[in-house]
């Protein structure tokens, strides 16, 4: 249970994060008569839960009262689900890079692109990190349509990666 409430305040941070990044402000151009000539509409990413349904978990993944996602207590996995309004999956792996490993203690293993049963395009990152004396490895995947990106951040020690990483991998095809 601790690594989890780890697991979901990093996750806050994340987004809060995310978010703060793509604010921005737009200046109007004025003519004489003060009328604006040119205007843009900035549009603000935010994240609220995602709907569950929206993949098939793994066996033995229940869904959490902890966070919005789910949960399976056997191996002592969890996958949190946050849909993120008004961003595409390309500008949040944007983000994904050294300076975010090291602020945030992950060590890089691997990213790929996906294509998910449905169609949905995305990208999968492989991290993993370290906390009281276990490792983790996390998978943080982002998959999107053209306005909208669900973002998985899926966790589970690695002494259980031949356990869970297939189903969990299965899962993942499944988001519709």
């Amino acid at each position: 249970i601790y690594f989890m409430k780890h697991l979901f305040f990093g996750h806050l941070l994340f987004v809060s994060l995310l978010l703060s990044s793509f604010s921005s402000f737009s200046q109007e151009e004025r003519s004489t008569d003060d009328r604006p000539q040119d205007s843009m509409q900035v549009v603000v990413p935010t994240s609220e839960y995602a709907r569950l349904d929206m993949l098939v978990p793994p066996p033995s993944f229940e869904e959490s009262p902890s966070f919005n996602g789910y949960v399976s207590y056997q191996t002592g996995s969890g996958i949190i689900m946050t849909l993120i309004t008004n961003v595409v999956y390309v500008r949040l792996a944007e983000g994904m890079d050294d300076a975010f490993y090291e602020k945030n203690g992950l060590t890089y293993i691997s990213d790929a692109p996906i294509v998910t049963d449905a169609g949905y395009k995305g990208r999968m990152f492989k991290l993993t990190y370290t906390m009281n004396e276990t490792d983790f490895v996390r998978y943080m995947v982002y998959i999107s349509d053209l306005e909208n990106t669900l973002w998985l951040n899926i966790t589970y020690p690695t002494m259980m990666e031949d356990l869970v990483e297939d189903e969990i991998l299965k899962s993942i095809q499944s988001v519709n």
